[in-house]
């Protein structure tokens, strides 16, 4: 009878350690941690709001798949105005998105639907970054190394704040392919299959958006320095730069449609790219085929001329690329809004507008760099692996502190370096390995140094709305659910309001807009702020020029709970109207009492 048992037990002890020890297993608890920690803070706003701008405009592109729009058409009609948007968003996003609300309106109303799709979305998202981060690293750590990482991701604030419930834009999927794209990328002196990966992740990142551009152009010509040293790697390397832009022009084929391919954009995935990505891919093969002992000055002149070519038809297609992804931006709406967009801020304006994040930026990097370091001086295995590291982290942090769009992928491959040295930990005097490494895991998790950051800049008489990033003109609320869907009651027609206004009432009421927060239409965008903001004489013959129905306004956050006051300067139609003016032109609508942050006027007939 105990021998029986035994051998039925064993089955079932087996099987427990087995899933005990399942990395999905872990990464799901992590996923389910967060979650729970959204929830806790009322799932900060998911119920009350679409999210950002991305977000909401994002929801719309896919109803609009859903709806019977074109694969190949990006275009959003009801954006923009008299010449809509086209959007520069891939549908490689749109895809699955659609999918995911297209089974779950199977057994769910619409709007429950995309209430789960929105949760689910950016949870699986991360449980499957957090499963391919844990896979890099377990070549390089051990399982106790693993623990310490999901231990300090969970608490990585400004890397986890893509993959946030609510988020369905196309960040979250960037992040992820550049980051653990970069990290296969390294270990491509010991792993068969790394060149394969590292291409398709991060030519895969950058088919879906260019946002990554400053950390994967410099990776990849640090790629190439390391393929002219090392004679060893490089086959890899050219197998790693033909996946890349294979993957580039698999993308190409599969999203843009033939009668646009000659059409070349400086933001988005078109000819131009694909032509560069297989320019840089055939130095890389030509590299690969020169005979080994000839020296690297004979060698450069070979390997320059395909990327000079590809460079060469990049330019050719349109020479205002050459200038980057915003390249072909009506220039006047960097002053009035692009330069004022946060992802654009660097570090000292950041600073400025957002001191808690700018810290805690500061010293995850530091920490990050300080880690590198340690992991290339002390740490054991493939040299060219430990410097890659120190690389990536060191690349990232310029770019955090030119652009904070940036910021998430800093703290992401600050927070692998301090995963490895903390591995490579030895035994102190009077210390054990593992105490070092739980006081280092303590020290450099960012709940910690969120907290003390804010209470430095308490203590240093700090106003606390500084601290939180919140000005006297936050309009946020007036971006709610329940308030932009009180438009919903008004006959559909074109509003003219605050660009960040934009996506919410297209998503959430019939009307269409005259702008939205998107370079594309950067007319649209000059044209709203010369009818808000700009001179008031003017404003009337702009409104009509656009065929405008209504005009809205957001009441500052402060203004509308009645907690301050706003002082309005300028001669400009906001102004005016804020202050409780009126123009000749416009009546006011009135609105239900839920609006109480939005003010609404008709554009009354010309008489």
């Amino acid at each position: 009878m105990v021998a029986a048992t035994q051998v039925i037990s064993m089955p079932l002890q087996l099987g427990k350690s087995r899933l005990l020890s399942s990395r999905w297993l872990w990464c799901f608890l992590a996923v389910t941690f967060v979650a729970g920690r959204s929830a806790v803070s009322g799932f900060s706003g998911l119920f009350d709001s679409l999210g950002d701008t991305d977000d909401a405009t994002r929801l719309v592109q896919v109803r609009e798949l859903l709806a019977g729009a074109s694969w190949f058409d990006t275009t959003l009609n009801r954006i923009g105005g008299p010449q809509p948007l086209l959007s520069h968003w891939s549908r490689l996003i749109d895809a699955p998105l659609a999918l995911l609300l297209f089974i779950f309106q199977l057994f769910f109303s619409m709007a429950t639907a995309e209430l789960i799709v929105r949760v689910v979305w950016p949870t699986l998202l991360l449980a499957v970054f957090l499963r391919l981060m844990i896979r890099e690293l377990e070549f390089r750590t051990d399982v106790r190394g693993v623990a310490f990482f999901l231990i300090l991701a969970v608490s990585c604030f400004s890397g986890l704040f893509q993959f946030s419930l609510g988020r369905i834009d196309h960040h979250s999927v960037m992040i992820g392919c550049t980051i653990v794209g970069s990290l296969a990328l390294l270990r491509i002196t010991s792993s068969g299959t790394a060149a394969i990966e590292a291409g398709l992740l991060l030519g895969l990142g950058l088919a879906v958006g260019f946002e990554a551009l400053a950390i994967v152009v410099p990776l990849l010509a640090l790629a190439g320095v390391v393929a002219l040293l090392n004679v060893e790697l490089r086959d890899e390397f050219a197998r790693f730069g033909w996946m890349f832009a294979a993957t580039l022009a698999g993308a190409f084929l599969l999203t843009v449609a033939p009668s646009h391919w000659f059409t070349a954009y400086c933001d988005a995935l078109s000819l131009n790219i694909v032509a560069l990505s297989v320019g840089a891919a055939a130095g890389l093969s030509v590299l690969a085929r020169v005979p080994r002992e000839m020296p690297a000055w004979k060698i450069l002149p070979l390997v320059s001329g395909p990327i000079i070519l590809g460079v060469a038809a990049y330019g050719a297609l349109d020479a205002k690329c050459l200038a980057g992804p915003f390249g072909q931006v009506e220039p006047g709406i960097k002053p009035i809004w692009l330069d004022n967009v946060i992802e654009t801020f660097n570090f000292v304006k950041l600073s400025q507008s957002n001191p808690l994040a700018a810290i805690v930026f500061f010293l995850t990097q530091l920490f990050g760099l300080i880690a590198a370091v340690y992991v290339l001086k002390r740490g054991q295995g493939d040299l060219t692996y430990r410097s890659g590291v120190l690389a990536l982290v060191v690349i990232s942090t310029v770019g955090g502190l030119l652009q904070a769009k940036l910021i998430p992928y800093s703290a992401w491959f600050a927070l692998v370096a301090v995963v490895l040295a903390i591995g490579n930990f030895r035994e102190g005097v009077q210390v054990s390995k593992l105490s070092l490494q739980l006081l280092a895991a303590l020290i450099v998790n960012q709940s910690l140094l969120g907290l003390v950051s804010m209470q430095a800049l308490a203590r240093a008489g700090v106003p606390e709305d500084v601290i939180q990033s919140k000005s006297q003109g936050d309009t946020a609320i007036c971006r709610s659910t329940p308030v932009v869907s009180t438009l919903s009651a008004l006959p559909a027609g074109l509003i003219v309001a605050p660009i960040d206004f934009g996506p919410f009432a297209v998503a959430l009421t019939h009307h269409r807009v005259l702008a939205a927060p998107y370079h594309r239409i950067g007319q649209s965008i000059l044209t709203t702020h010369g009818i808000i903001d700009g001179d008031r004489a003017h404003a009337e013959q702009k409104l009509r020029s656009v065929g405008a129905d209504y005009l809205v306004l957001c009441m500052p956050d402060k203004m509308a709970d009645g907690a301050g006051s706003i002082e309005f300067k300028g001669d400009s139609l906001q102004t005016l109207l804020l202050s409780g003016g009126s123009v000749p032109y416009l009546e006011k609508v009135q609105l239900p009492i839920a609006a109480k942050t939005i003010r609404a006027w008709k554009v009354l007939p010309k008489s």
